[in-house]
């Protein structure tokens, strides 16, 4: 790979320290030293070497004048940074894009967007789901519905296959006569061009609404819902399961029941790369409990039983590392475990392990070697003045030097 010409930022490796890198910085030294608005969303690819996010800033790469936020992906082995929200080899995008995921050697990049020039035809003003390669130089739509028409209404929350083949996504739809409804998940194959809708779990319970994640292969797929319960309780039916996307079949039922009104605010799902194991994090403002589901050896497992603030959750390929945002001792970060339940480890932190006073949104790479997380601390890399939230990339053991692979 090329490398550029002038390093923007230097990592930190002060003798002893952990490999910790600011990744949303601008792509040469004439656009200055660090963005100058806030980076979020980052997602990484397998060995950790390329993350891609969502920004606001405008000084990222050149000619970008669009007033609206991009989706970039930084190559920590190249040293570069370039917008991936554009059409073509770099017609910039007329509307905001935002929540990337990123294939496992960095080559494709699924995101949302309101752009309305990334692809032929699209003059509907409503958000899509599109797919960069960043090989071939293309943007493709992919929230497309099972008979290949257009969806009338947005198309949300993508995520994608450690291959890049198959992004899986939510969508709204007119349901007689309400606008609209929300469904998915539905699961596009760009090789062969179809797209499949994902069976309703618990026997019709409602999709509820946040990013499915995808095996390596795209073969296996989990997602989930709610229900609301007529009992004045503010309680909820759940239910979560993997299903196999080439059949359209669930193959696993992972969890079902009443959801009590203090955790029903949401929970949010990791499947690992090779798809046997997954990661149940159930949460609320006041927290919840984080839960995975073995495949090869069926039946819910607690990890832990509570933690304030519980938010995300991601899982490395062989399911051995456990990353998850919560607060614990009054600290927020992403922190690491394994499904033992080993004690967690604040990995939002500098190199010299000093931890982030907040914790935006965050990633694991597919190895559980590498993290990226959001967060406006200033502390993280030296010369952070922004004042805004950046992007940061860290080593998820002691290592001092960086990526050297996608």
């Amino acid at each position: 790979m090329r490398r550029a010409l002038v390093l923007v930022v230097a990592p930190m490796l002060l003798a002893g320290c952990t490999w910790i890198t600011r990744s949303s910085v601008p792509n040469q030294s004439g656009l200055g030293t660090e963005g100058n608005a806030s980076s979020t969303h980052p997602s990484l690819s397998q060995h950790g070497g390329v993350v891609a996010f969502d920004s606001s800033a405008t000084n990222l790469v050149g000619n970008d004048l669009n007033g609206a936020s991009d989706v970039f992906v930084r190559d920590h082995v190249a040293n570069k940074t370039k917008r991936v929200s554009v059409a073509g080899a770099a017609t910039e995008a007329n509307g905001p894009s935002r929540d990337p995921a990123i294939s496992d050697d960095g080559r494709y990049v699924a995101f949302e967007t309101n752009a309305s020039n990334l692809f032929p035809g699209d003059g509907d003003g409503k958000t899509d789901v599109v797919l960069r390669d960043r090989v071939m130089n293309t943007t493709q739509v992919v929230s497309i519905q099972p008979n290949g028409d257009p969806f009338i209404q947005d198309a949300i929350d993508p995520a994608i296959s450690g291959n890049g083949r198959f992004v899986s996504f939510n969508a709204y739809v007119q349901f007689m006569s309400f606008c609209c409804v929300l469904t998915g998940p539905y699961v596009r194959d760009t090789l062969n061009n179809t797209t499949t809708l994902m069976p309703q779990v618990g026997g019709g319970i409602a999709f509820s609404g946040y990013p499915s994640p995808l095996s390596d292969d795209g073969t296996r797929i989990a997602y989930g819902g709610f229900a609301p319960l007529d009992n004045g309780t503010g309680d909820a039916s759940y239910a979560i399961a993997v299903a196999n996307t080439a059949t359209a079949t669930i193959v696993a039922n992972v969890a079902s029941g009443t959801l009590s009104h203090q955790y029903q605010t949401y929970f949010n799902l990791a499947l690992s790369g090779d798809g046997h194991l997954v990661a149940v994090l159930f949460g609320s403002t006041s927290g919840g409990p984080l839960f995975t589901y073995d495949l090869n050896a069926p039946g819910l497992h607690e990890v832990f039983a509570n933690f304030a603030q519980t938010r995300q959750v991601a899982l490395s390929d062989n399911g051995g590392v456990i990353a998850f945002e919560a607060t614990i001792s009054g600290r927020n970060g992403w922190y690491l475990t394994d499904p033992t339940g080993s004690p967690p480890r604040n990995v939002s932190t500098n190199g010299s392990g000093t931890p982030a006073s907040r914790v935006d949104t965050a990633d694991l790479s597919g190895d559980g070697n590498w993290v990226a997380f959001a967060t406006d601390d200033a502390g993280m890399v030296s010369g952070d003045g922004n004042g805004v939230t950046d992007v940061f990339t860290r080593s998820a053991g002691a290592a001092q030097s960086g990526p050297t692979e996608p």
